[in-house]
This record gives C-alpha cells, sequence and structure tokens, in this order.
C-alpha cells in the first residue's frame, strides 16, 4: 500500500491541468473521496489552498480567469463559506481584498 496522497501531490499534478478538471478524474487517479476535495467546516480540503472549483471541477488557481475567479466568489459568499472574513480596502484603487 503506497504512501498517503498529501494536498502536495494533487497541487503538482494540478498545475500541469490548463483545464477544469471533474472531480470524479482527480479521485479515480488519486483513490480519495469527492468529499475529501472540499472544506467540511472549519476542515480544509485536499484541494483549499490551490484550487478553485466551479461546475466543471476544479482548476488550479495559477490558471483561473478573472471570470472564474469572480464566479467562484459570488458562489462562496452565497454559501456563507466567505462570513467572518473582513476586506482590507486597497488605498489606491478602492478594491477590497479579503483577510
Amino acid at each position: 500500500m503506497g504512501a498517503p496522497v498529501t494536498p502536495a501531490v494533487i497541487e503538482m499534478w494540478l498545475l500541469t491541468q490548463f483545464r477544469w478538471v471533474p472531480a470524479s478524474e482527480i479521485c479515480q487517479r488519486f483513490g480519495v473521496v469527492e468529499r475529501s476535495l472540499r472544506a467540511t467546516g472549519a476542515k480544509p480540503g485536499l484541494l483549499s489552498h490551490c484550487a478553485i472549483s466551479g461546475d466543471s471541477g476544479f482548476k488550479h488557481v495559477r490558471h483561473a480567469t478573472t471570470a472564474e475567479w469572480l464566479r467562484c466568489k459570488g458562489r462562496l459568499a452565497r454559501h456563507g463559506e466567505l462570513s467572518g472574513r473582513r476586506p482590507s480596502w486597497e488605498k489606491h484603487t478602492g478594491q477590497g481584498v479579503l483577510i
């Protein structure tokens, strides 16, 4: 039996994928269950630190477009996953950044 899959191993592979990757493909490739990819309460998912999720699966944050980021942010806000975080306002542009 091999070593447990770490978030870093999945992240390195996801970096090579310049597309939306279905959760089923990630699960099959790494032998994990779909629920482990996403955060559960205060426990981060295997991809919480490196990927956004959407209707088509997961995409590494480095490959996400601005529009994809905004859709992901809107979904997280609707689900209450951004609650407890407060914006820090950038002085020159007025843009809010969650801290």
